[in-house]
Order: C-alpha cells, then sequence, then structure tokens
C-alpha cells in the first residue's frame, strides 16, 4: 500500500474509532507525502517546513513555505468526517494588486471545485449603512472582496490587526481517491499562486521603500 492509500485506509480507521498511535503517525507521514507531492507536480519553486498539529477533534498536517511564509494545511476533521485543504490569505491589502488574468482562472477553477471563503473574525462595517454585507453570499468572490473592502476602511494601524481569512475546499471520504488527489494538487497551485502574488507585490512594495530612503 503507497503513502496515498494509507492516508484515506486511516481515515477509515479514525472515523471508525478503530486506530492507534501508529495510525495517527501514519496519518501524518501520508499527509505530507501528499502536500509534497502537490508542491513537485505544481513545479513549485519554493522550499516548506512540514508542521502537524496535535491530535485532538482534527488532525492537520502543514507546509510553511520558506520564501511566502504561507501555510498550507490538509487536515481531517474526525466530528464532522470531512477531509480539508486550507490555506490563509496573507498580505491581504494587496489584493487591489491582483490582475484579472488571476481571478479568471480563479472564479473557473472554483466554480468546478466549489473553494469557499472564510473570514477568521466577524467582517467589520456599519451594520446600519450596508446590512446586506451580514449575509453569507453564494459567491466566493464576492465574500472575499466584502471583507477586503470593508477591512481596508479601517485606519492603517488598525488593519495591521485583522486576520483576514482562509481559502478551503473541502471533501468527505467517501468521494473518489483520485478525484481527491486531483483536486487538491490543482487547489495547492491556485492557493499558493494568490499567496505569491500577494507576497510578491509586498516584497517590491518594501524594496521600493528601501531605494527610496536610499536615494535621499
Amino acid at each position: 500500500m503507497n503513502l496515498s492509500d494509507n492516508f484515506f485506509e486511516t481515515i477509515n480507521k479514525i472515523s471508525k474509532n478503530d486506530f492507534d498511535h501508529e495510525n495517527i503517525n501514519l496519518f501524518f507521514d501520508s499527509a505530507k507525502y501528499l502536500l509534497e507531492n502537490a508542491s513537485k507536480k505544481n513545479q513549485i519553486k519554493d522550499k516548506f517546513t512540514c508542521f502537524y498539529y496535535k491530535p485532538s477533534t482534527t488532525l492537520n498536517c502543514f507546509l510553511e513555505s520558506e520564501k511566502t511564509k504561507s501555510k498550507y494545511n490538509l487536515l481531517y476533521d474526525i466530528y464532522k468526517n470531512e477531509i480539508v485543504f486550507y490555506s490563509d490569505i496573507l498580505n491581504w491589502e494587496n489584493i487591489r494588486n491582483i490582475n484579472d488574468s488571476f481571478w479568471q482562472d480563479f472564479l473557473a477553477t472554483s466554480k468546478e471545485l466549489n473553494f469557499q471563503f472564510n473570514p477568521h473574525g466577524g467582517i467589520i462595517y456599519d451594520k446600519e449603512t450596508t446590512p446586506e454585507f451580514n449575509s453569507n453570499y453564494k459567491s466566493v468572490i464576492f465574500n472575499l472582496m466584502s471583507v477586503y473592502v470593508t477591512s481596508m476602511l479601517e485606519s492603517e494601524q488598525q488593519r495591521e490587526n485583522i486576520s483576514f481569512g482562509q481559502l478551503e475546499i473541502t471533501w468527505t471520504p467517501t468521494k473518489g481517491i483520485t478525484e481527491i488527489l486531483k483536486e487538491l494538487n490543482i487547489a495547492f497551485k491556485i492557493f499558493y499562486k494568490l499567496n505569491y502574488l500577494l507576497w510578491k507585490t509586498e516584497d517590491i512594495r518594501k524594496q521600493n521603500q528601501i531605494n527610496r530612503r536610499k536615494n535621499k
């Protein structure tokens, strides 16, 4: 049995409460393999460090990008019996600099795979002026942009404390293994690309600031 099969076999045992410490270790080893394999298949030019969360109601393995510091989590939610892949959106203030070609690819892929955006905190807005923002919209882009717009209305200092949100894709273990692995690889590529573009914009902005100071 290969590591891909091990990932789903251990989930099957855990869901039936028929597992031991060895199964937990096997879950993490196989989850690490799936994440690292996704990065290699997408030819991502970055180095990643692997981490694990201690077992609780979720088993979570994630890779952290050496370049962008973004994290790519693969977890099994024991309570909901769901497999989830997600990534926090960092450097979110630079969303305004992402061009339309990326969003076109994102929307097409999201429609196919059903990406979700979940804000980390309550959306900041004037409930009397824009009560519509209190709704959970079907559009992943609108949900993302509504948080972005309302967050950008805060002062620059307050924005530094905002934990923006995450993109995620969820599967039930009953879905086909081949299909889940295919969708995981695609989601990894899209989530990484967004965080890379946001980081690159921030990196250029900081470098420009340094250059301006040198030229004074």
